[in-house]
């Protein structure tokens, strides 16, 4: 039971971290045609939410 529980808040939470990295990614790329500035900022609030995705499956992983 506790297994189960854990699968599903680890596919909840790295379905999450990818819908949020679509919203991030396709809001970069609008503001990008808009200004053309701020590519390296748009890159690290996409490895921010990366990273969330990572952290959650190495400690899923290792409590599984």
């Amino acid at each position: 039971m506790v297994l189960r529980t854990l699968s599903t808040l680890a596919k909840a939470s790295v379905g999450l971290s990818a819908w949020m990295q679509g919203k991030i990614g396709a809001s970069a790329a609008d503001a990008m045609t808009d200004t053309g500035k701020g590519f390296g900022n748009y890159l690290m609030a996409l490895g921010i939410i990366e990273t969330v995705a990572l952290f959650v499956m190495v400690f899923i992983a290792g409590l599984l």
